[in-house]
C-alpha cells in the first residue's frame, strides 16, 4: 500500500514536472522569437537601412506632416513633435512607389514603445 502511494506521489510529481519544463521551455522559445524580431529591427533602424517591400531606400529623417494636426517640421517622422498631438506614425511612404513601410518602433502585436 505504501508503495503504490509512493508511486502514485512520484509519477505525479514527474507529470508536474514534465508539464512545467514544457511551460517553461515554451516561455522561453517565444521570447528568443521576440527578441529576434527586436534585433532585426534595431539593425534596421541602426543602419539607416529602411526599404520598402520593392527595395527602395526609404528615409526616416526628412520634412514630414502629421496627419492628426498638420504640424510641419524637419526631423524623424516616427513622432509629432507637437506637443497637443504627439501622435506615433504607423508607417512611411516610399517616396518612389508610395508603399508603406511598417514603422520599427512598434511591436509586431501593437504595443507601442516610447520612442524619444
Amino acid at each position: 500500500m505504501h508503495l503504490m502511494l509512493w508511486l502514485l506521489k512520484v509519477s505525479f510529481s514527474l507529470a508536474v514536472l514534465l508539464f512545467e519544463g514544457l511551460c517553461w521551455g515554451l516561455t522561453g522559445l517565444l521570447q528568443v522569437v521576440r527578441l529576434a524580431g527586436e534585433v532585426r529591427g534595431a539593425r534596421q533602424r541602426l543602419q539607416g537601412g529602411l526599404h520598402c517591400p520593392r527595395g527602395h531606400a526609404v528615409s526616416a529623417f526628412g520634412t514630414f506632416e502629421c496627419t492628426l494636426c498638420q504640424f510641419r517640421w524637419t526631423g524623424s517622422g516616427w513622432v509629432c513633435p507637437n506637443p497637443a498631438c504627439e501622435a506615433t506614425t504607423p508607417f512611411l511612404a516610399c517616396p518612389v512607389c508610395r508603399a508603406s513601410v511598417r514603422n520599427p518602433y512598434i511591436y509586431e502585436g501593437g504595443n507601442v514603445r516610447e520612442v524619444r
